[in-house]
């Protein structure tokens, strides 16, 4: 049976409520992942408050959270996921501290007056933290997830997900080198069916913000062909990226790569 994938969130830096931003979404990151009773959920963005309201999380008890990293974009979701506050819910929460702290120490920075009412204390779920170093695997439920560490401020994590049918490579929040092939990186996505990428900006755009941590969704082009990628989603766009001009981009890549490349949208759904 396939692994089923769902957009929560695919917007980076902040989230985007106007309606320029309503067709792709302006929620941040937040993927889901139904690896048949495992339910895995890629980063804690604006998108997993509505994650939290959905009926997927009824149907799971036991849910695992995995972070690329502890950016704000990426935890924001946190005190507004309902299954926090329901004591029936048990969340597994893993992340590589890039600062040599535990992951529970930097979710109680974050959750913390006065930037927060809410603390950890404050959920009602069981809680257990996981943390890692670089490139070691997780076992959880059975299913061996590989992590790569990536080129963002501060670190972070892409995870690569097997299913009964392919594989799934979770890469956001990672820059390039212009001109280079990070060829580590295309061993870890090497001949995997899905790959979501860093396409925060494009290759003509890219120069002011070397350095930011991100990548252009040409380079994602780039990896797929190296790499053998079945299917490459662009995710993370910029808060300047409003849906006129991904429509635009949407085209051109349809013309160019049929299927092969997509761009993600809330609320989209697909099987890998």
């Amino acid at each position: 049976m396939s692994a089923r994938v769902t957009f929560w969130g695919v917007r980076g830096s902040i989230p985007c409520p106007e309606s320029d931003f309503m067709h792709y979404g302006g929620h941040t990151s937040c993927v889901s992942v139904e690896l048949g009773e495992t339910l895995l959920i890629l980063d804690a963005g604006s998108g997993l408050q509505k994650l939290g309201r959905s009926d997927l999380v009824k149907r799971y008890k036991t849910l695992h959270l995995l972070l690329s990293h502890a950016h704000l974009d990426h935890i924001m979701g946190l005190p507004f996921f309902a299954p926090l506050y329901d004591p029936a819910y048990t969340v597994h929460i893993y992340a590589r501290p890039a600062t040599g702290e535990t992951v529970d120490g930097i979710l109680k920075k974050m959750l913390t007056p006065p930037f927060s009412p809410v603390t950890t204390e404050t959920f009602r779920a069981t809680l257990q933290f996981h943390g890692f170093g670089d490139g070691d695997p997780l076992s959880i439920a059975h299913h061996a997830i590989a992590t790569h560490a990536l080129n963002h401020p501060g670190g972070s994590t892409g995870y690569r997900i097997p299913t009964e049918t392919g594989s799934l490579c979770y890469i956001t929040d990672t820059e390039h080198t212009v001109g280079e092939t990070d060829q580590g990186l295309v061993r870890f996505i090497q001949n995997s069916d899905c790959l979501i990428y860093d396409s925060m900006f494009c290759d003509t755009n890219f120069a002011p913000y070397i350095g930011w941590g991100h990548s252009t969704w040409q380079e994602g082009v780039r990896l797929k062909d190296k790499a053998n990628i079945k299917t490459f989603f662009l995710f993370h766009y910029s808060p300047d990226a409003v849906d006129e001009d991904l429509r635009d981009l949407e085209m051109r890549l349809e013309t160019s790569y049929g299927s092969k490349v997509r761009l993600a949208k809330e609320g989209l759904c697909v099987y890998v």
